[in-house]
């Protein structure tokens, strides 16, 4: 670029001492996670180094490292999202549900996220089983599927993002409390305008609250 430079390993010709081998499969795949291969303890050390970088370089505080407390380590490492959210698309006429591989708009297929709450990790699997079985018999429109888990109780919910198209309501919500018992919230999410966007016109609630 025109002030900075970008740069790709090619070959890890002796490893740090603090890189280790990421819980996640899909890690250096997906776009999702930057920093599995590194050990904790340097993970926290090395995102209070890019804070207190960015005081000196941008901010010219001339005493940035003193300013800057240490990174303050959350209780768990991995599971600690309520919420994930993965893009569903058609490929090689096969339905797909995961993640925007890295720098790209094509999927990594996933059957599982380390970091969405333990009560949700089998959901993913499941999900794109019961998706590719029910678009076996039409389009259904869904371009992306959240998986929410209150923290606090046993409730799930799985949010279905399609476009105003025809929905068949009854079936999806049907097969999808048979295949996903503990699911107890399922709403469908309508989006405005053309496929891609953001903007949500209204929601759905086709079972629970």
């Amino acid at each position: 670029k025109e002030r900075y430079a970008i740069g790709t390993i090619t070959n890890i010709v002796e490893p740090s001492p603090h890189r280790i081998t990421p819980t996640c499969a899909y890690f250096g795949e997906c776009g999702g996670c930057d920093w599995q291969h590194i050990d904790y303890p340097t993970q926290l050390q090395a995102k209070r180094d890019i804070v207190v970088n960015a005081f000196q370089r941008i901010g010219k505080l001339p005493d940035a490292a003193a300013a800057v407390l240490p990174t303050v380590a959350p209780s768990r490492e991995y599971h600690y999202r309520n919420k994930i959210e993965l893009v569903c698309a058609t490929v090689n006429g096969k339905l797909e549900l995961g993640y925007h591989k890295r720098g790209t708009n094509q999927i990594v297929s996933v059957d599982a996220c380390p970091l969405l709450s333990k009560k949700g990790r089998k959901l993913p699997k499941a999900l794109k089983g019961l998706l590719r079985y029910l678009s076996g018999n039409e389009d259904l429109g869904i371009e992306r599927v959240a998986i929410r888990c209150a923290l606090n109780s046993s409730d799930i919910e799985v949010a279905l993002y399609t476009g105003a198209t025809h929905f068949p309501r009854a079936m999806v919500t049907t097969m999808l409390k048979q295949t996903c018992p503990e699911v107890k919230s399922i709403v469908r999410v309508l989006m405005k305008d053309k496929a891609g966007t953001r903007k949500v016109s209204s929601v759905e609630v086709l079972a629970g609250k």
